[in-house]
């Protein structure tokens, strides 16, 4: 399937699921997707959107699992991202996405991918409020300093899998950002990518 989502769509208000996965399907996210409260599944993943996630994403409130991965999506996490209190799923990994994670992605999520985009600055402590969080992927990207203690402590209440861009002892990070990370299951390496990081 080709082309855009219909503006149509957005009329639609009792909706509760667009599932567009795996298509060849282009263009933005209409703001208009802040009209949809209804929504329990969006998944627009493996196709070749662009443009930014709207803020309007956050009035989504009865959102469980938000798929956007492996498209062009460019800018930053909005904050308004914390407003999805439901949110277990979510998976932005393989975009062009950028900045800092915002402090309000607190306590949503089960699983949070957020691999091979470009963010920077620290790994934010507030992850590990995500009482519930069984797999982290944040590697791939730009983060500076250690994976915080409040997150590996959450190995101990059921946190899986952890993968994050770990410093070798000695390594010269040349601007690729590399993490102490003394939790972390897969250990991956811009210069040298693992298959399971890749």
């Amino acid at each position: 399937m080709t082309g855009t989502i219909p503006e149509e769509l957005y009329n639609i208000k009792e909706i509760e699921l667009i599932d567009l996965e795996y298509n060849e399907m282009s263009g933005t996210i209409s703001t208009r997707i802040g009209e949809l409260t209804n929504i329990v599944g969006l998944a627009l993943s493996d196709n070749i959107f662009e443009g930014t996630i709207p803020p309007e994403i956050g009035n989504n409130i009865e959102t469980v699992n938000l798929y956007l991965y492996v498209n062009n999506f460019s800018g930053s996490i909005p904050p308004e991202i914390g407003n999805l209190k439901k949110l277990e799923r979510f998976f932005v990994d393989k975009n062009a996405l950028s900045g800092s994670i915002p402090t309000t992605v607190n306590n949503l999520s089960r699983l949070v991918y957020l691999a091979d985009n470009d963010f920077t600055g620290p790994i934010p402590t507030e992850l590990g409020n995500f009482i519930e969080l069984r797999e982290m992927r944040i590697e791939l990207n730009r983060f500076t300093g250690p994976v915080p203690t409040e997150v590996c402590d959450l190995s101990f209440l059921g946190l899986k899998l952890a993968a994050a861009d770990c410093a070798e002892e000695g390594a010269v990070s040349s601007g690729l950002g590399f993490n102490q990370c003394g939790c972390c299951n897969w250990c991956c390496n811009r210069l040298q990518p693992k298959p399971l990081c890749t």
